[in-house]
């Protein structure tokens, strides 16, 4: 035990003495992961959920309800995306389609309104590109849909009503008729009253600034091993040999190399969370805009297991890396990798259901799931489960690293 605790202040010693160098390359990895955040927020709070949904209207059946149909479309609007109709002739749209200035358009035949107040069904057909999928094509989809919904069932009951008082000879024809048709206008006017607006957030009730908080702040935490290369890399094991015949094994060796490695990163970590809170409260998030001093340090200490499951996998790395470059390399590359599956640049509704369920039980996943609940104080003890299995097998992992490169190289 006392050569345990004395080597572990020796791994400590190693550790502090390097450590100004590391908060030097550090500051640049928190300079680059921000300068990446900056843009993703950018480019979403300019575009996709800041804009309106473009989307062309080609009327062959130059009809002037169609026109009165469109302003009142532009004009009754009480969603968050808004959709703006503009019509044009079918060349311009396609253009502007091929173009992405607008996300698609509705096609109006020939005599449309005509058919439909004679009781036929001439469906309008919604053109988009097969390449623009994503969800404000999803949404002018489920609009347009809803629209063709309402007007077809509205016709069907309206003309169903008609039929009824013209077979029983009822003289209120006409003024059911009206009735009717005023009832369907009063409904699509007062459209606060047939749905309830509820903002569920971008994940785990998290908004768009929230998300990405959590997101970069896991990629910061995984491009962490980086700046430990110098002191994490191992060029022998002759010392380690030396360790062992001292009755300090591999097992004890890698406990005490890690237990140092994981206090230098929590501190590191500890550092610019207060930081990167304090930018992105100034950016405008509204997450980091509730924590103040005491509650950035309990979310601080909240996120423990997902750091030892992090330090636990660079640990790893760095024992089965075979020169200090490669090591560099490797963690870069599984940051950037783990990074894309588990959806810390992009929401994961942007893949594939298959890709992002991997993402999700990737350690990265684990520890991002985590870290989102500590932000929204969601999080239970089980949602730590998972983190502790990881960190258990990394570790065992690199016991077993360590044993063969020992045995290998004696």
């Amino acid at each position: 035990m006392k050569t345990l605790s004395r080597y572990l202040r020796i791994c400590l010693k190693r550790i502090g003495n390097a450590f100004p160098g590391i908060l030097c390359v550090t500051l640049m990895l928190f300079l680059c992961v921000f300068a990446i955040s900056a843009m993703i927020l950018k480019k979403y709070s300019d575009s996709e959920f800041k804009t309106k949904i473009e989307i062309g209207v080609v009327d062959e059946s130059d009809d002037e309800y169609v026109d009165i149909g469109l302003y009142a479309l532009e004009k009754i609007d009480n969603l968050k995306f808004s959709v703006s109709f503009n019509e044009m002739d079918e060349d311009t749209a396609k253009r502007k389609l091929t173009n992405d200035d607008i996300l698609g358009y509705v096609y109006l035949p020939k005599d449309y309104l005509h058919h439909i107040f004679h009781g036929q069904n001439r469906p309008a057909t919604y053109v988009t590109k097969r390449s623009s999928a994503g969800f404000n094509s999803a949404i002018a989809e489920k609009f347009t849909k809803t629209v063709s919904d309402i007007v077809t069932a509205s016709q069907a009951f309206i003309f169903a009503t008609y039929d009824i008082d013209e077979d029983l000879n009822r003289p209120e024809i006409y003024e059911d008729n009206e009735k009717i048709n005023t009832l369907y206008l009063e409904s699509l006017v007062q459209r606060d009253d047939t749905f309830e607006e509820k903002i569920l957030g971008i994940k785990d009730s998290l908004s768009l600034g929230g998300y990405y908080v959590c997101g970069m702040l896991t990629f910061f935490i995984f491009l962490l091993g980086i700046a430990f290369c110098k002191v994490m890399y191992k060029k022998d094991y002759s010392l380690n040999r030396v360790l062992k015949r001292s009755n300090l094994g591999s097992v004890k060796q890698v406990f005490s190399e890690y237990l140092s490695f994981f206090i230098f990163v929590f501190l590191t970590i500890a550092l610019f969370t207060f930081s990167e809170f304090k930018v992105f409260e100034i950016k405008g998030i509204t997450e980091a805009g509730y924590y103040d001093t005491s509650l950035t340090l309990s979310f601080i200490f909240a996120i423990v297991p997902a750091v030892l499951t992090v330090c636990a996998f660079q640990f790893m790395l760095y024992e089965g890396a075979g020169g200090i470059i490669s090591a560099v390399i490797l963690q870069f590359v599984t940051a950037a990798m783990f990074a894309y599956l588990s959806g810390f640049f992009y929401p994961s509704y942007f893949f594939p259901e298959f890709a992002a369920r991997i993402g999700e039980i990737l350690p990265s996943g684990a520890a991002f799931s985590y870290i989102r609940k500590c932000m929204t104080f969601r999080r239970e003890t089980r949602d730590a489960l998972p983190l502790y299995l990881y960190t258990l097998i990394f570790l065992a992992a690199s016991v077993m690293i360590r044993e063969f490169k020992i045995r290998r190289d004696n």
